[in-house]
């Protein structure tokens, strides 16, 4: 079986290519039974470095950043029905994309998952293999999320409206109005080299922009009411 994933980078030098090159190193070694087809969309067109990977396509899109609308082309160009949807600043458990798939095989109704990180999640000491929420970072990480690409034909596509803060935000809002789950993985572990992508925006427009971003995000929800649904747990 194939697996997509979409990687957004940003390459400004050596140790960027080198976290890139890294994450996408781990990430094909986390599966000993499947193949993956790499998509990495390469924000800086004047990038002289080169991924050697046979499995990875570079596309450098002819049109500003746009964390949303970059993932969107992704998905159409996507050839497996699972898919990860990734930052570039990412190591991979050798069986990590082995334990989201088995994840998925137990519970079929599992269309939205993300991994255990572990310096971010907490130490949970139930057997659950599967840790079902909607909170960002507790259970959505938007850094890595790994779905049933036809998850899209029922949230429909990326709102292209949020270019970089609050889409995990919206992606969560999505499931709950749809409910549909979302797992948190315990045994799909990859480690996040926390806000090291963040440093690719622009000096002094980060907090600005998350200012607009939540916004944005606060106009688009604040006329919906959420319907109570069985997958509304948290």
């Amino acid at each position: 079986m194939i697996i997509s994933a979409i990687i957004l980078s940003n390459t400004k030098d050596s140790s960027y290519f080198e976290m890139t090159n890294q994450c996408i190193n781990s990430l094909l070694q986390s599966s000993k039974e499947h193949t993956f087809q790499v998509l990495l969309y390469e924000s800086n067109a004047e990038s002289i470095y080169t991924y050697r990977q046979p499995e990875v396509t570079t596309v450098v899109p002819q049109e500003p950043f746009n964390f949303n609308r970059f993932y969107n082309l992704g998905l159409a160009q996507c050839e497996g029905d699972y898919v990860w949807l990734l930052n570039n600043d990412l190591i991979f458990a050798p069986d990590s994309t082995d334990a989201m798939l088995e994840a998925f095989m137990l519970d079929p109704e599992l269309l939205s998952a993300s991994p255990w990180e572990p310096k971010t999640h907490q130490v949970h000491t139930g057997c659950e293999r599967i840790l079902y929420g909607y909170a960002i970072a507790r259970y959505i990480c938007g850094w890595a999320i790994f779905v049933k690409k036809k998850i899209f034909e029922i949230i429909g596509p990326y709102d292209e409206k949020f270019i970089f803060w609050y889409q995990d935000n919206d992606y969560a809002e999505n499931l709950k109005l749809h409910g549909l789950k979302h797992g948190l993985v315990r045994n799909s572990v990859v480690q996040h080299l926390e806000s090291i992508s963040h440093k690719t925006l622009p000096r002094g427009r980060a907090h600005e922009f998350k200012q607009g971003m939540k916004q944005v995000f606060i106009n688009k929800w604040k006329q919906h009411k959420q319907p109570k649904t069985s997958a509304s747990l948290f």
